[in-house]
């Protein structure tokens, strides 16, 4: 075990120069004070699919993912011009919105983290942030619709503040992923069809990627 931690330590002074690193040993009973008083507004936030407002002619979902065991966020609408809203989900790899207005902006308030794998085991991070520290900022789009925000490493951007993609899963692969989630969550509303041909076109463009980097590969050998 003590290995283990080691090892940890290493990897995380690897991925960010700080002297400290905000991801740390321990499991999810262990959160600190203000990761468990993060718990109430949580669940009184927590995104419910079959009850809301918007259409996919007026209104946008936002979604993407970190890759962990299990992801709580808290997403908060901070343009002044806007009027407030805060929406979050719980042990999830993806996070997926109610419908929200165009224009707006969203940060990453809120987010707690957990790893994968046998030798990442117990290893997390729960912080709070502020719009000049959350690592990910969403100026909603003015076209209505569907925006993905990408799919990060959770390990590499919990320890160094930045949004990190993952070289054998690039953001653009995961879309797909993504998307079979935000219909798991809409399935049977009125969103359904639109993102149906949204996740066909993700899977043609995925296709022809595979094809591409298969050509390439033959090209240099």
């Amino acid at each position: 075990m003590k290995k283990r931690i080691a090892a940890l330590t290493v990897l995380l002074a690897f991925l960010c120069a700080a002297a400290f690193a905000i991801v740390r040993n321990g499991s999810k009973e262990d959160r600190s004070k203000e990761s468990r008083a993060m718990g109430k507004q949580l669940k009184a936030c927590r995104n419910k699919y079959k009850v809301f407002m918007g259409i996919p002619t007026t209104s946008v979902i936002f979604y993407g993912g970190f890759r962990g065991a299990s992801n709580d966020f808290l997403f908060r609408q901070i343009d002044p011009y806007t009027e407030p809203d805060a929406q979050a989900v719980e042990e999830q790899e993806f996070f997926v919105s109610r419908p929200v207005k165009l224009d707006s902006c969203y940060m990453l308030e809120y987010w707690y983290w957990t790893a994968t794998g046998e030798d990442m085991d117990g290893l997390y991070s729960a912080e709070s942030y502020t719009p000049e520290t959350s690592p990910l900022v969403i100026n909603i789009p003015q076209e209505p619709g569907l925006y993905y925000f990408g799919y990060y490493d959770g390990l590499a951007t919990a320890a160094s503040g930045r949004l990190i993609e993952i070289k054998s899963k690039p953001s653009e692969d995961m879309k797909v992923a993504g998307l079979k989630e935000v219909l798991r969550c809409y399935r049977g509303t009125e969103w359904e069809d639109y993102i149906r041909e949204e996740l066909d076109k993700a899977k043609a463009e995925a296709k022809e990627r595979k094809s591409a980097r298969r050509s390439g590969k033959k090209g240099r050998k």
